[in-house]
């Protein structure tokens, strides 16, 4: 049969086919975390309609007035997400690059460090630039939420909360994040297939090219010829590996 191009992306018909997992998986449980002493339930409540909890994603909540929030965490919680709940700048800095959450809600009105400061450090930091931040606060001024944007959050609320905006505004920026990240996936994964595909097949064309001179008797065919079927034999078959491997990552 014809040779297959080396930009052919269909795999041989025989051989394993790797499974690919993709997705969060669904905590089922609701357990009570403790984090800088508060209480923070995953999931309060069963609704009828509900997501099941931690599947839309982890809300990390910066803000030291968290006996306030109750509301907005059964409503996050409601909505499939898991909650967890820090009292203060440092220990929410230290949470974000631990725990990687999706999103977090932000105080700016903090008793160690305003959350200007906070959110300035974590889109500094590049384990945690990527996870959007929307401020919490009180001050509705033009000034503060310019000043804000331009430490970086993604968005902007006022208190008091509404919890069913917070939760739409919330599941939004989850789901952009969510899709640069699967950009991001694709684009490496094409550069991936592309950059090893060129590599193993001009590897494939030197060591068919030195079995030719071998067979010509410009080596000693005697010595030459088996080494190089035995090298190619080993090459031929990490690239069909690798060609399986890089089909689960390219788009």
């Amino acid at each position: 049969g014809r040779q297959r191009s080396m930009t052919d992306n269909h795999l041989p018909e025989n051989g394993p086919l790797l499974s690919s997992a993709t997705g969060l998986s669904p905590t089922n449980a609701a357990p009570i975390h403790k984090m800088n002493g508060t209480r923070v339930n995953r999931s309060h409540a069963s609704h009828t309609n509900a997501s099941r909890p931690g599947e839309a994603g982890t809300v990390l909540i910066i803000d030291d007035k968290a006996h306030q929030l109750h509301g907005l965490r059964d409503a996050l919680g409601a909505a499939g997400f898991s909650v967890l709940v820090t009292q203060s700048g440092t220990a929410g800095y230290q949470q974000a690059r631990l725990i990687q959450p999706d999103l977090i809600l932000l105080e700016i009105l903090l008793p160690d460090r305003d959350g200007f400061a906070v959110c300035r450090q974590l889109k500094a930091d590049v384990t945690t630039a990527g996870i959007p931040v929307i401020l919490l606060t009180a001050l509705s001024t033009l000034e503060a939420k310019l000043t804000g944007f331009g430490v970086g959050a993604a968005d902007y609320i006022t208190k008091p909360l509404a919890a069913a905006e917070v939760v739409a505004r919330v599941r939004t920026h989850v789901h952009l994040r969510r899709l640069t990240i699967e950009q991001e996936r694709q684009r490496l994964g094409r550069e991936l297939h592309d950059s090893v595909t060129q590599s193993l097949y001009s590897l494939l064309l030197l060591t068919s090219s030195w079995q030719m001179l071998a067979t010509q008797g410009r080596f000693e065919a005697t010595q030459a010829a088996p080494i190089f079927e035995q090298l190619n034999t080993l090459v031929q078959g990490a690239y069909q590996a690798i060609r399986l491997l890089i089909h689960q990552v390219r788009p």
